[in-house]
């Protein structure tokens, strides 16, 4: 399925791959400051959401993966002054990756699943990370 986003939607999808105990998070500038997300962006025309992860995670970690399963959905509509009355869609996918992590691409670091670095999140990913449930269901 191809989903073509208008001017003001942004459909972002990103992956989750937990391997001993840790969740793997790329270090990114977001506005003026640093932050720790999930693997992934927002996705590009005629792309579906898997063709989007895998590109963006080949791009952010260096790997090839594997989509395996919707595991999260959220979405925010933001009234900022800098972004006029855009509705963001936040997908999230346990993936598996088939090869090793390059962690000279953007900054890849490992997290414990206890000692998350909650404070240099961004509001979507706290969303998601305070529904431990996926910690379960991967």
């Amino acid at each position: 399925m191809h989903i073509l986003p208008d001017k003001n939607c942004r459909i972002g999808v990103y992956g989750v791959l937990i391997k001993d105990n840790s969740i793997l998070m790329v270090k990114t500038q977001s506005g003026d400051r640093l932050v720790y997300n999930f693997p992934g962006g927002g996705i590009e025309p005629n792309e579906s959401l898997e063709d989007s992860l895998v590109r963006e995670c080949q791009e952010e970690i260096g790997a090839l993966v594997t989509v395996e399963k919707l595991i999260f959905f959220s979405q925010k509509l933001y009234t900022h002054s800098s972004f006029p009355d855009i509705c963001s869609f936040y997908i999230y996918y346990e993936i598996s990756c088939n090869g090793p992590i390059d962690p000279a691409k953007q900054c890849a670091k490992w997290f414990d699943l206890n000692a998350l670095p909650l404070d240099q999140m961004l509001d979507a990913d706290l969303e998601f990370v305070h529904n431990r449930w996926f910690i379960k269901a991967i």
